[in-house]
């Protein structure tokens, strides 16, 4: 379970991480531990299996709590060795190694820990867990106490209280807090080192020890951590275990739970009783129809109702429009929503309460609801926009773009930590090859100082293959650095081929009397990366050249220039630039974009951000044509066909309605 969690995270959101491979999980250790999972023990209804689990995880759900959790439900622990995974469930299996005194190298250093501190001494455990019987609420288990335990702590309760939160049974949780309490009084912990013969040994194993010294019979110890030396020897960190601890007697150990949860109750959510929604026109102070509007309505008369929270999206497009809880509940209890809604076109309504207190609510069903045929007063209701392909998202898509252009810098770093990641992985892993060069040449004085490094790196494993070059050049003087760093960077493995290029300049300097300091950055980045994943393959190249120029009292300008290229039907072609500065949060840019999708659906398109647009004809700037945010300004135009909504003077004095086919001059 623990690797389909992580797996199909990595798949839902695309993170860059590599699904871990059926090699990396040992079938046999796998399979045994399954089956110890399901071997049949009594429990409340008659035999069921020792370890089950069920929860609901959220992709959002950190994978290492998920995990933790699973593992919680069967006392469970998970070894990483050499890049494998093994799982060791429940009670401690046999011994796989046996040895005395006599095995211990007496040439090193040994420690014994005999007994907890008082801070870590438990003699008593209670637990709450997902009950099924009380509709799966979080219900108190019968805590499990021990005279003879606390007789030996000095007549002191000391109770551990834990969450289980992926086990609803009822018998289960009995049995996990019984076997936990047990083990939790197994004290004894051994460091001791050993010869090269103990290799063999892993995180997880059970060993067998007869020692004279301690007074151990064959004593079985589980081995929590191996380290192996330079020298072939190892250290192997021992805690003592006991099989008997997870022994169980369903007559005598189990305790019937009371039925209930004792957790806080809170009332069941309140529906939204009596909501309508019914077409509204919104007049103006002559009593003209002015504006399209809805009218809502609910049941009046509810306790502990503050305000009336209202959604309003269109049919069409499930897009929400209208969004406002600051309808305050108040008589006559109907309200003419005062949103922006187009004329005879069908939105759907839905409302809930809002308490004062902090008690559930549910929302209403969704109503449909048509406006009316309102239009604007003659000439206003022309939108010159009409028609254009996608411009009802281009704040959504300028903001995918600004993303994109400013996430590629991230991103470069990303791949780069991945790739020393991948590495590091191959080397912790043992089955790899790999060959290194290395030169460097420096130069010192006082603290003046110059160096060149050069290394690089070629590993093959079963499954992938790196060749990774860094290059470095620093050059120091007191305060001052100059460094160059290029990396280059070839990967190829089953599902993924990469490769890549990235060189960074670096310059600081402080100021020895003020202390300020500045940075300049130029990164220039080319990398190329196909994957395949689920048989879907996506082959993507990107080229950025991103600098940026920063002083320590919080100035930042940057320049960035980025292209990128992706098949696949979410793919695309773009091109993007941007110069930006500010700092403290107070930011100003100016950028445009290359946009070419795959999807033939959705127009190509050149983007321009900037607080002003200017086209000018070689030096003539005496006719430029200016977008300003406000109007689109030209001196001289030449144009064949005009569509307009209302045409007038620059005073006023002439105004042609061409949406209602009215002149109208005025002296």
């Amino acid at each position: 379970m623990p690797p389909r969690i992580r797996n199909g995270w990595c798949q839902k959101h695309g993170s860059g991480r590599l699904p871990i491979s059926g090699r990396r999980l040992p079938a046999a250790h796998w399979i045994g531990q399954i089956g110890k999972c399901r071997a049949l023990i009594d429990g409340p209804n008659g035999q069921e299996a020792t370890y089950r689990s069920g929860a609901e995880v959220g992709v959002n759900a950190a994978i290492q709590d998920a995990v933790n959790a699973i593992l919680t439900a069967c006392q469970g622990r998970l070894s990483e060795i050499g890049g494998t995974y093994k799982p060791y469930v429940g009670a401690p299996g046999n011994a796989v190694y046996q040895f005395s005194d006599s095995d211990i190298l007496s040439t090193e250093g040994q420690t014994f820990t005999p007994f907890f501190g008082l801070s870590d001494t438990i003699n008593g455990i209670s637990a709450s867990y997902p009950s099924i019987d009380d509709a799966w609420s979080m219900t108190e288990a019968p805590p499990v106490y021990d005279s003879g335990f606390e007789v030996e702590d000095g007549n002191r309760r000391l109770l551990s209280d834990v969450s289980l939160d992926f086990v609803p049974y009822k018998g289960q949780v009995q049995r996990l807090m019984q076997s936990a309490l047990k083990e939790a009084r197994r004290a004894r912990r051994h460091t001791i080192s050993m010869p090269p013969a103990f290799w063999m040994l892993e995180p997880g194993d059970v060993v067998a020890w007869a020692s004279a010294r301690n007074g151990y019979d064959a004593k079985l110890f589980r081995v929590d951590g191996v380290l192996d030396q330079p020298n072939l020897d190892v250290v192997l960190d021992l805690t003592e275990v006991d099989p008997t601890d997870y022994d169980w007697n369903q007559s005598t150990d189990y305790r019937v739970p009371v039925s209930g949860s004792i957790a806080t109750e809170r009332p069941p959510a309140q529906p939204m009783y009596g909501w309508q929604a019914v077409p509204a026109t919104i007049y103006d102070d002559a009593g003209r129809a002015r504006r399209p509007s809805i009218k809502v309505s609910c049941d009046a008369g509810q306790d502990d109702v503050q305000a009336v929270w209202v959604q309003v999206r269109l049919k069409s497009s499930q897009s929400v429009v209208f969004d406002s809880n600051a309808t305050a509940y108040a008589a006559p209890f109907e309200w003419i929503l005062n949103g922006v809604f187009l004329s005879a076109t069908t939105y759907q309504v839905r409302g809930k309460f809002v308490p004062y207190s902090a008690r559930a609510t549910d929302w209403s069903d969704w109503i449909d609801v048509t406006t009316p045929d309102v239009r604007f007063l003659a000439g206003a209701d022309y939108d010159p926009y009409e028609g254009v392909i996608g411009l009802d998202d281009l704040d959504e898509d300028l903001a995918d773009l600004q993303d994109w252009l400013g996430s590629g810098l991230r991103d470069v770093q990303t791949t780069i930590a991945e790739l020393d990641a991948r590495i590091a992985d191959l080397d912790l892993g043992g089955a790899v090859v790999r060959d290194q060069m290395r030169q460097q040449i420096k130069a010192t004085a006082d603290d003046v100082t110059a160096q060149w490094t050069l290394q690089a790196d070629a590993l093959a494993s079963a499954d992938t293959a790196i060749a990774n070059r860094v290059e470095t050049l620093t050059a120091s003087f007191a305060t001052q650095t100059a460094t160059f760093t290029s990396q280059i960077s070839s990967l190829a493995a089953a599902d993924t081929a990469l490769s890549s290029r990235v060189d960074t300049l670096t310059a600081t300097l402080t100021d020895t009397q003020t202390g300020l300091q500045a940075t300049a950055n130029a990164v220039s980045s080319l990398s190329t990366t196909v994957t395949n994943v689920d048989g879907k393959v996506t082959a993507v190249a990107t080229a950025l050249t991103s600098l940026s120029a920063a002083s320590s009292s919080g100035d930042v300008n940057s320049a960035n220039f980025q292209m990128a290229v992706m098949t696949g039907p979410s793919g695309y072609s773009r091109i993007g630039a941007q110069a930006r500065q500010g700092g403290a949060g107070n930011w100003r840019s100016a950028a445009w974009y290359l946009d070419v999708p795959n999807d033939a659906s959705l127009p190509t398109r050149f983007l321009v951000e900037a607080g002003q647009f200017i086209v000018v004809a070689g030096g003539n700037l005496n006719n430029p044509f200016v977008v300003d945010g406000t109007a689109v300004r030209m001196n001289v135009a030449n144009i064949g066909t005009v569509t307009a909504g209302v045409m007038q003077s620059s005073n006023g004095k002439m105004v042609i309605n061409l949406t209602a086919g009215t002149i109208v001059i005025s002296s």
